[in-house]
Order: C-alpha cells, then sequence, then structure tokens
C-alpha cells in the first residue's frame, strides 16, 4: 500500500504488547505529539548534525545514535522533573516519585 503521502490509508496502531505503550488509535492529528517530535527534531538537528556533518550514511547513523543514548541518560529533561528519560523508563521507584512529587 502507497504511505499516505502518496495517496494511501495511514496505517493505524492499537495498544503494543510490548512495555503497555498506547498509541493513539483515534485518526485525529495530536498537535502536542508535534510539539514534542519538533522539538527532539530541533534539537537533534543544532545539537549532533550541523555540529557533526557525517560524510556516510553509516557514519550519521552511529552519530544520531550516540546523540539520543547521551540524550536519554546523561541529559536531565524538565518535563521528567529533572530525572533522564532513562530513569524514569528503567528505574521506576525513583523516577515515577519524583515525577509525582513534582507534580503535586
Amino acid at each position: 500500500m502507497a504511505p499516505p503521502c502518496l495517496g494511501g490509508r495511514p496505517r493505524r496502531f492499537g495498544a503494543s504488547g510490548a512495555g503497555g505503550v498506547r498509541v493513539s488509535t483515534d485518526g485525529k492529528v495530536r498537535w502536542m505529539d508535534n510539539v514534542f517530535i519538533e522539538r527532539l527534531r530541533r534539537s537533534l538537528k543544532y545539537e549532533c548534525v550541523y555540529l557533526n556533518p557525517a560524510d556516510s550514511g553509516s557514519e550519521a547513523m552511529a552519530g544520531i545514535g550516540n546523540w539520543i543514548r547521551r540524550d536519554n541518560s546523561c541529559r536531565p529533561h524538565s518535563a521528567l522533573g529533572g530525572n533522564t528519560p532513562d530513569n524514569v523508563c528503567f528505574k521506576p521507584s525513583s523516577g515515577h516519585a519524583s515525577m509525582r512529587a513534582a507534580a503535586a
């Protein structure tokens, strides 16, 4: 089937079995999803791609993978109460508790 940009129907996803992640299946575009994705894309471009131009696709993939790993494991995110995404996802007792305290 052709992708949506070529006139195909968009694929819809239900609940994922892995990690209990749920993806919206109502077919509506969520503007907040776009905000987060565009912010991530901008950070990736200005902090990784523009500063370290790659000579090949494999070099670009390696550099982007390193940036994403660093962003998830070392960089605190304000939306997560100053925790890293890895702390929140892989250490639920510490990550979620501090998020609840920050939200209260």
